[in-house]
């Protein structure tokens, strides 16, 4: 038990490494221990070591054959490989096992996208909604499967319907403004994100998206204040520092317009934009 919960410890910190270390001793001194294997899946997955994430995974189920989250494990590592329709089959085992386990359905709604089947992704999420009717995650998957498939009305409503459930989601309420963004209305856009932050001011993307909608209406001086303060909150925002710079030059204040460039092309060197805006500081 110490060598799983310092291991747990330390990956919920990123010391993945030095978690794996650990849930090899505890491995070591509990071979017939379903979850320790499951745990060392998990450091080897996000170790990128797909191949020795497998056979952990396996050997949790063979320890433990009923275990919904060791088979949703495995259809990540099927999915990472490729292998699709096997990874909807233990996406399928891990729902039968465990029909609470939420990351089975958003694991298996990432197979249908994957496979360029957006409507069984879209049922799928909304199966999985009718059972967790008061899951975030999933409100916010599906809502954006639905803005994909031109059915932004039906995920205002399916949003509504999660916040009236979950009125102090600020999330919820980011993924509202974005649905409005994207039809254009930034009225509502902007009312939602405002939304967002009086529930959690320190949210950064929510800062840059209301930052977006005002610069959108042409209000610089108050998208500026959002995009600094998304900064503050979130320093290595590569879409915050474009952004910002796009305000700054509009505000003819060049200097300061090119550092924000020439960050977001740091953080982000494959984003054309930061690199074509920066070329008509220029001009």
């Amino acid at each position: 038990t110490f060598y799983t919960n310092l291991g747990n410890a330390l990956r919920a910190v990123g010391q993945l490494q030095e978690a794996l270390s650990c849930h090899q001793q505890a491995a070591a001194l509990d071979p017939n221990n379903s979850i320790i294997y499951n745990n060392l899946g998990v450091c080897w997955y996000e170790l990128t070591q797909y191949s020795e994430a497998s056979q952990c995974f396996q050997q949790a189920l063979e320890l433990n054959p009923t275990s919904g989250e060791a088979y949703a494990n495995l259809a990540n590592v099927l999915l990472e490989q490729g292998q699709l329709e096997e990874a909807i089959a233990k996406f399928r085992s891990a729902i039968i096992f465990n029909p609470k386990y939420v990351k089975a359905y958003l694991g298996m709604a990432k197979v249908w996208q994957r496979q360029q089947k957006p409507e069984e992704a879209v049922r799928n999420l909304e199966i999985a909604l009718q059972t967790h009717p008061d899951d975030i995650d999933i409100s916010l998957e599906l809502a954006g499967l639905l803005v994909t498939q031109a059915k932004s009305t039906q995920a205002i409503e399916m949003l509504r319907q999660t916040l009236a459930r979950q009125p102090q989601s600020a999330p919820l309420y980011l993924a509202l403004g974005n649905v409005f963004y994207s039809m254009g209305n930034l009225v509502e856009a902007t009312h939602s994100y405002q939304q967002a932050l009086v529930l959690q001011f320190n949210y950064a993307e929510a800062h840059h998206n209301l930052g977006l909608a005002l610069r959108a209406n042409n209000q610089l001086a108050l998208a500026r204040q959002h995009f600094e303060h998304a900064l503050n909150f979130k320093p290595l925002f590569a879409e915050a520092h474009y952004y910002l710079g796009t305000v700054l030059q509009a505000q003819k204040e060049l200097t300061a317009a090119q550092e924000h460039y020439e960050e977001a092309i740091h953080l982000r060197p494959e984003w054309a934009e930061p690199y074509n805006s920066l070329g008509t500081i220029f001009q």
